[in-house]
């Protein structure tokens, strides 16, 4: 449910997935987002996205965990990145914060995160290019097997 979630609200300006995987065996993140260039920590995004929430709300880790139906004790677990809460958990919080599913996982784009975007779509262009170019060389040097000078 949580990655069919993630896909229906992808926003490629905000973040860019390529690989979403969550192994529920005692509670362990296996999730892996990957940024242009890094890998980004995906507890580190729930965490700060959970943190920054529920100030904006004005609400305590103890008002979140009530209404989320869940202990203080782990609210406060995730936002230091030592727990990782199952996708029901996640549901309940989303909604506790009145935000959707996705939102606790966004990373804003930058304007580092633009630029190299831009960088690797004008490098993959000119690799084509080249790539195209060197082709039709060779085709007009050879010909039916002959080399022609």
């Amino acid at each position: 449910m949580l990655i069919k979630k993630l896909n229906e609200n992808y926003q490629q300006d905000n973040i860019i997935l390529l690989l979403v995987y969550l192994s529920s065996c005692k509670g362990k993140l296996l999730f892996t987002y990957r940024q242009i260039g890094k890998i980004v920590n995906v507890r580190e995004i729930l965490a700060k996205n959970l943190k920054e929430n529920r100030q904006r709300l004005g609400i305590t880790q103890a008002e979140l965990a009530e209404r989320a139906s869940i202990s203080t004790n782990f609210v406060a677990m995730i936002e230091l990145k030592h727990k990782f809460p199952a996708p029901e958990t996640l549901d309940r919080l989303a909604a506790a914060l009145d935000v959707q599913l996705f939102e606790l996982f966004t990373v804003p784009a930058t304007a580092e995160n633009t630029m190299e975007r831009f960088r690797k779509i004008i490098l993959d262009d000119l690799d084509h290019a080249i790539e195209r170019a060197v082709d039709k060389a060779i085709d007009k040097r050879f010909k039916n097997g002959q080399m022609i000078r």
